[in-house]
């Protein structure tokens, strides 16, 4: 919103101009969260929205370096100060919608595994592309890698649900869960293709990126997803 109102005790009321921005420093990446599924759309205005810049332990080095200066950058309004200086001073792209845009999309895409859903999701297609065998016996390929790409039915995982361990029980596997936790982790166009039986199929298109971040940040090699994703599920 570029305005709003502000209502003050025993003052008149007024209105406020300009968008508001927001610094929010966390230690770890659920500060932001979001307990109910996003879609493609949702994380796309994320993105929009969200500056991302990701610090390591020589930031807290500096600041400890500082000493007394420190205080300064709360008591004597230097965070304020610095943020008029980039105001006035930094060349800003007016063809992006919010003037900033960040390169680093890391935090936004680590939102789609933050519902319990979701990592459970991941989960299982993350087992699945370690030994596929155990679903691909079925012959249905309600799960299937093709060129690169992995294809989900939400049919596939609720009936299958147990073929994998997971985070997640049986029972909150519903069509209505798994559907939307796919949504949020796909491309917005649902792939097409035939089955065996010669049955066009509506696939959900896994983003890559998304997998792989779940992954690393549960323990599992990149390289590992990679690999299984260069290899095409066979068809009869």
């Amino acid at each position: 919103e570029y305005s709003r109102p502000l209502r003050r005790k025993f003052q008149s009321n007024a209105t406020l101009l300009g968008s508001l921005r927001l610094i929010v420093t966390a230690n770890n990446r659920s500060a932001l969260g979001w307990k109910e599924s996003l879609n493609s759309h949702d994380i796309q205005a994320l993105r929009d929205r969200i500056f991302s810049v990701p610090v390591g332990s020589d930031s807290a080095a500096f600041l400890r370096s500082l000493g007394e200066q420190r205080n300064s950058f709360v008591s004597g309004d230097e965070i304020a100060k610095h943020a008029l200086w980039l105001r006035d001073n930094r060349s800003v792209n007016s063809d992006v919608r919010f003037s900033i845009e960040g390169k680093d999309t890391s935090y936004v895409d680590s939102l789609v595994a933050n519902t319990k859903m979701g990592s459970a999701v991941f989960d299982w297609l993350t087992c699945y592309l370690l030994n596929p065998g155990r679903m691909d016996a079925q012959d249905n390929l309600q799960v299937r890698i093709y060129e690169g790409q992995l294809l989900v039915m939400a049919r596939g995982l609720v009936e299958n649900w147990e073929t994998y361990v997971t985070n997640s029980e049986k029972r909150f596997a519903t069509m209505n869960y798994i559907s939307e936790a796919l949504s949020s982790m796909s491309a917005p166009k649902r792939k097409q293709l035939y089955d065996n039986k010669k049955t066009k199929m509506n696939y959900w298109q896994i983003e890559t990126q998304y997998l792989l971040g779940w992954a690393k940040e549960n323990g599992y090699e990149p390289e590992q997803i990679l690999e299984a994703l260069s290899k095409d599920t066979p068809q009869n």
